[in-house]
Protein backbone atom coordinates (compact mmCIF):
# COMPACT_ATOMS: atom_id res chain seq x y z
CA UNK A 1 0.00 0.00 0.00
CA UNK A 2 2.78 2.24 0.04
CA UNK A 3 3.47 4.88 2.91
CA UNK A 4 0.20 6.66 2.79
CA UNK A 5 -2.77 4.78 4.64
CA UNK A 6 -5.41 6.18 3.21
CA UNK A 7 -8.33 6.30 1.44
CA UNK A 8 -8.07 9.20 -1.28
CA UNK A 9 -6.61 9.52 -4.32
CA UNK A 10 -7.34 12.79 -5.61
CA UNK A 11 -6.19 12.47 -9.15
CA UNK A 12 -5.75 9.77 -11.98
CA UNK A 13 -2.25 8.12 -13.30
CA UNK A 14 0.86 7.63 -11.44
CA UNK A 15 -0.46 6.43 -7.93
CA UNK A 16 2.57 7.61 -6.17
CA UNK A 17 1.90 10.95 -8.01
CA UNK A 18 -1.69 10.95 -6.66
CA UNK A 19 -0.88 10.31 -3.22
CA UNK A 20 1.86 12.56 -3.09
CA UNK A 21 -1.01 15.67 -4.25
CA UNK A 22 -3.40 14.16 -2.00
CA UNK A 23 -0.95 14.57 1.01
CA UNK A 24 0.40 18.57 -0.05
CA UNK A 25 -3.70 18.79 -0.11
CA UNK A 26 -4.36 17.64 3.39
CA UNK A 27 -1.48 19.59 4.45
CA UNK A 28 -2.87 23.37 3.21
CA UNK A 29 -6.47 21.90 4.65
CA UNK A 30 -4.52 21.31 7.81
CA UNK A 31 -3.29 24.73 7.84
CA UNK A 32 0.20 23.75 7.50
CA UNK A 33 2.93 26.17 6.83
CA UNK A 34 6.74 26.40 6.52
CA UNK A 35 6.98 27.56 10.15
CA UNK A 36 4.37 25.29 11.37
CA UNK A 37 5.67 22.69 14.46
CA UNK A 38 2.78 19.82 14.04
CA UNK A 39 1.66 16.95 15.83
CA UNK A 40 0.31 13.88 13.20
CA UNK A 41 -1.32 11.99 15.82
CA UNK A 42 -1.53 8.43 14.20
CA UNK A 43 1.07 8.88 11.76
CA UNK A 44 1.17 5.54 10.53
CA UNK A 45 4.57 5.18 7.67
CA UNK A 46 4.71 8.80 7.61
CA UNK A 47 3.98 9.06 3.97
CA UNK A 48 1.98 12.26 5.05
CA UNK A 49 4.68 14.02 6.92
CA UNK A 50 7.42 13.55 4.17
CA UNK A 51 5.34 14.87 1.66
CA UNK A 52 4.24 17.83 3.84
CA UNK A 53 7.92 18.96 4.92
CA UNK A 54 9.11 18.04 1.33
CA UNK A 55 6.55 20.94 0.01
CA UNK A 56 6.90 23.21 3.13
CA UNK A 57 10.69 23.31 3.72
CA UNK A 58 11.10 24.42 7.00
CA UNK A 59 7.53 23.17 9.19
CA UNK A 60 8.49 20.73 11.91
CA UNK A 61 6.62 17.29 12.15
CA UNK A 62 6.48 15.27 15.69
CA UNK A 63 5.22 11.81 14.18
CA UNK A 64 3.71 9.32 16.58
CA UNK A 65 2.25 5.94 16.29
CA UNK A 66 1.30 3.36 19.12
CA UNK A 67 3.08 0.66 16.85
CA UNK A 68 6.91 0.33 17.43
CA UNK A 69 7.16 -1.99 14.30
CA UNK A 70 5.15 1.45 12.21
CA UNK A 71 7.83 3.28 13.97
CA UNK A 72 10.85 1.77 12.72
CA UNK A 73 9.89 1.48 9.52
CA UNK A 74 8.68 5.45 9.32
CA UNK A 75 12.17 6.52 10.93
CA UNK A 76 13.81 4.18 7.80
CA UNK A 77 11.34 6.34 5.30
CA UNK A 78 12.37 9.55 7.20
CA UNK A 79 15.88 8.61 7.00
CA UNK A 80 15.72 7.80 3.09
CA UNK A 81 14.13 11.09 2.42
CA UNK A 82 17.03 13.37 4.28
CA UNK A 83 14.28 14.75 6.52
CA UNK A 84 15.35 13.52 10.32
CA UNK A 85 16.04 17.37 11.32
CA UNK A 86 12.45 17.86 10.57
CA UNK A 87 10.38 14.57 11.44
CA UNK A 88 10.65 12.80 14.74
CA UNK A 89 9.11 9.77 15.03
CA UNK A 90 7.83 8.51 18.32
CA UNK A 91 6.34 5.65 20.11
CA UNK A 92 3.43 7.13 21.87
CA UNK A 93 0.29 6.85 22.68
CA UNK A 94 -2.49 9.62 21.51
CA UNK A 95 -4.74 9.72 24.60
CA UNK A 96 -1.74 10.43 26.84
CA UNK A 97 1.12 12.61 25.06
CA UNK A 98 4.37 13.07 25.86
CA UNK A 99 4.30 17.08 25.01
CA UNK A 100 4.71 20.29 27.12
CA UNK A 101 1.52 22.13 26.91
CA UNK A 102 0.91 24.91 24.34
CA UNK A 103 3.45 23.28 22.60
CA UNK A 104 1.99 22.44 18.82
CA UNK A 105 0.89 24.74 15.83
CA UNK A 106 -0.95 21.96 14.24
CA UNK A 107 -2.38 18.66 15.32
CA UNK A 108 -3.52 16.51 12.86
CA UNK A 109 -5.46 13.16 13.07
CA UNK A 110 -5.34 11.61 9.56
CA UNK A 111 -7.93 8.74 9.36
CA UNK A 112 -6.43 8.06 13.17
CA UNK A 113 -9.00 9.69 15.57
CA UNK A 114 -11.75 6.89 14.73
CA UNK A 115 -9.47 4.41 16.50
CA UNK A 116 -9.96 6.10 19.58
CA UNK A 117 -11.75 3.80 22.43
CA UNK A 118 -11.30 7.44 24.72
CA UNK A 119 -12.59 10.36 22.21
CA UNK A 120 -12.87 12.76 25.84
CA UNK A 121 -9.11 12.18 26.87
CA UNK A 122 -8.06 12.08 22.78
CA UNK A 123 -9.50 15.58 22.48
CA UNK A 124 -8.35 17.20 26.09
CA UNK A 125 -4.87 16.16 25.36
CA UNK A 126 -5.05 17.46 21.96
CA UNK A 127 -6.21 20.46 23.47
CA UNK A 128 -3.76 20.82 26.27
CA UNK A 129 -0.50 20.52 23.74
CA UNK A 130 -2.00 23.23 21.15
CA UNK A 131 -1.32 26.64 21.44
CA UNK A 132 -4.01 29.20 21.80
CA UNK A 133 -4.94 29.89 18.60
CA UNK A 134 -3.41 26.39 17.29
CA UNK A 135 -5.47 24.54 14.58
CA UNK A 136 -7.27 20.70 14.60
CA UNK A 137 -7.18 18.96 11.30
CA UNK A 138 -9.02 15.58 11.23
CA UNK A 139 -9.60 13.07 7.76
CA UNK A 140 -11.91 10.52 9.10
CA UNK A 141 -14.29 7.84 8.55
CA UNK A 142 -17.72 8.91 9.97
CA UNK A 143 -21.32 6.66 10.01
CA UNK A 144 -24.57 8.32 8.71
CA UNK A 145 -26.47 10.44 11.05
CA UNK A 146 -29.38 8.15 10.20
CA UNK A 147 -28.59 4.14 9.04
CA UNK A 148 -30.91 1.72 8.23
CA UNK A 149 -30.29 -1.45 10.09
CA UNK A 150 -28.04 -2.90 7.45
CA UNK A 151 -26.00 0.00 7.49
CA UNK A 152 -25.07 -0.40 11.03
CA UNK A 153 -24.45 -4.14 11.03
CA UNK A 154 -22.02 -3.16 8.32
CA UNK A 155 -20.48 -0.52 9.67
CA UNK A 156 -20.00 -2.75 12.96
CA UNK A 157 -18.73 -5.52 10.99
CA UNK A 158 -16.02 -2.85 9.27
CA UNK A 159 -15.38 -1.39 12.85
CA UNK A 160 -14.82 -4.77 14.48
CA UNK A 161 -12.24 -6.05 11.46
CA UNK A 162 -10.15 -3.10 11.46
CA UNK A 163 -10.63 -2.23 15.22
CA UNK A 164 -12.18 1.33 14.80
CA UNK A 165 -15.03 3.45 16.64
CA UNK A 166 -16.76 5.40 13.94
CA UNK A 167 -19.39 8.03 15.17
CA UNK A 168 -20.92 10.33 13.13
CA UNK A 169 -19.40 13.85 12.22
CA UNK A 170 -21.91 15.51 14.58
CA UNK A 171 -21.15 13.34 17.92
CA UNK A 172 -17.53 14.30 16.58
CA UNK A 173 -17.72 18.10 16.39
CA UNK A 174 -19.80 17.48 19.98
CA UNK A 175 -16.78 15.95 21.41
CA UNK A 176 -14.25 17.96 20.05
CA UNK A 177 -16.60 21.23 21.14
CA UNK A 178 -16.80 19.99 24.87
CA UNK A 179 -12.75 20.03 25.26
CA UNK A 180 -13.12 23.41 24.64
CA UNK A 181 -12.36 24.01 20.94
CA UNK A 182 -14.05 26.34 18.77
CA UNK A 183 -14.94 24.31 15.12
CA UNK A 184 -14.60 26.44 12.39
CA UNK A 185 -16.03 24.09 9.45
CA UNK A 186 -17.03 20.41 8.91
CA UNK A 187 -17.18 18.80 5.19
CA UNK A 188 -18.14 15.49 3.62
CA UNK A 189 -15.47 14.81 1.32
CA UNK A 190 -18.10 12.88 -0.91
CA UNK A 191 -16.23 12.78 -4.55
CA UNK A 192 -13.16 13.91 -3.45
CA UNK A 193 -11.59 10.98 -2.16
CA UNK A 194 -11.92 6.83 -2.02
CA UNK A 195 -10.93 3.74 -0.88
CA UNK A 196 -9.44 2.84 -4.26
CA UNK A 197 -6.16 2.46 -3.07
CA UNK A 198 -6.88 0.77 -0.51
CA UNK A 199 -8.86 -1.72 -2.72
CA UNK A 200 -6.30 -2.39 -5.16
CA UNK A 201 -3.78 -3.37 -2.59
CA UNK A 202 -5.82 -6.46 -1.63
CA UNK A 203 -6.24 -7.26 -5.54
CA UNK A 204 -3.60 -8.15 -8.01
CA UNK A 205 -6.11 -9.39 -10.77
CA UNK A 206 -9.20 -7.04 -11.21
CA UNK A 207 -10.05 -8.82 -14.34
CA UNK A 208 -10.55 -12.02 -12.37
CA UNK A 209 -14.19 -13.36 -11.95
CA UNK A 210 -13.16 -13.20 -8.12
CA UNK A 211 -10.22 -11.05 -8.33
CA UNK A 212 -6.80 -12.79 -7.48
CA UNK A 213 -6.18 -12.00 -4.01
CA UNK A 214 -3.07 -10.16 -2.71
CA UNK A 215 -1.59 -11.22 0.95
CA UNK A 216 -3.27 -8.61 2.22
CA UNK A 217 -6.30 -9.60 0.99
CA UNK A 218 -6.45 -12.86 2.33
CA UNK A 219 -5.87 -11.99 5.53
CA UNK A 220 -8.69 -9.18 5.52
CA UNK A 221 -10.92 -11.53 3.88
CA UNK A 222 -10.35 -15.06 5.00
CA UNK A 223 -13.80 -16.08 3.45
CA UNK A 224 -13.92 -17.37 0.30
CA UNK A 225 -15.76 -14.99 -2.28
CA UNK A 226 -15.21 -11.95 -4.50
CA UNK A 227 -13.70 -9.00 -2.40
CA UNK A 228 -16.75 -6.15 -2.32
CA UNK A 229 -16.33 -2.77 -0.51
CA UNK A 230 -17.35 -2.47 2.88
CA UNK A 231 -20.33 -0.44 3.49
CA UNK A 232 -17.14 2.41 3.64
CA UNK A 233 -17.59 5.37 6.21
CA UNK A 234 -17.86 8.78 5.02
CA UNK A 235 -15.09 10.35 4.68
CA UNK A 236 -15.29 13.97 6.06
CA UNK A 237 -13.33 16.64 7.40
CA UNK A 238 -13.41 18.48 11.08
CA UNK A 239 -11.34 22.47 11.06
CA UNK A 240 -11.49 23.50 14.54
CA UNK A 241 -8.84 25.72 16.81
CA UNK A 242 -8.18 26.35 20.30
CA UNK A 243 -9.21 29.56 21.95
Amino acid sequence: MGTTLQAGILTPGNPSEGVRLHNEFLARRAGISKDSHVLDAGCGFCGPAIDAARSLPGCRFEAITISSRQAALASEQVKRAGLTENIQVLVADYHRLPFRDQQFDVVQFLESSMHSANPEQLFAETFRVLKPGGRLYIKDGFIKEIRTGEEEDAHRAMDDLFRMRTRTLSDTTSLIEAAGFAVTGTQALTGMVNARHFLDAMLEQHDHPEGQRTRLGDALYPSSGSIEPFNWPIIGEVIAHRP
